[in-house]
């Protein structure tokens, strides 16, 4: 928020929801927090752009590296600011996936990336 970004907050929340919420709010872009049943050095950030688009690793993860590491941020007139939407997300979601139908709920257990493994695209 410092840097001039809106954040719309969506609470804790899993790595389908990231994907979901990205796309069905209109956000620019999507990050997540997360910490792996990996080792320690597997934790780390899962970021995406609009339409919950993957970053591409030829030329998306190398600009992000770089920005990080030179520390290339751009100085904003103004902060940006937080929305909490976590209430209305949560409720969102669970509407959405009772669109889907019993079968979709049986097959999401235990399933990450629910729109891409699961029940399609059209989350």
């Amino acid at each position: 928020m410092d840097a001039g970004a809106d954040v719309l907050d969506i609470g804790l929340s899993g790595t389908e929801e990231l994907y979901w919420a990205t796309t069905e709010f209109a956000a620019c872009a999507g990050i997540e927090v997360t910490a792996s049943h990996n080792p320690i050095n597997y934790n780390g950030l899962k970021m995406l752009k609009a339409g919950s688009k993957r970053l591409d690793p030829a030329s998306d993860l190398p600009a992000v590296r770089t920005w990080a590491e030179e520390k290339v941020f751009a100085t904003p007139s103004t902060k940006g600011s937080r929305k909490d939407i976590a209430s209305e997300a949560k409720s969102a979601y669970v509407t959405k996936l009772q669109s889907l139908g019993r079968n979709c709920f049986e097959t999401v257990k235990g399933c990450g990336e629910f729109g891409k493994r699961c029940c399609g695209s059209n989350i």
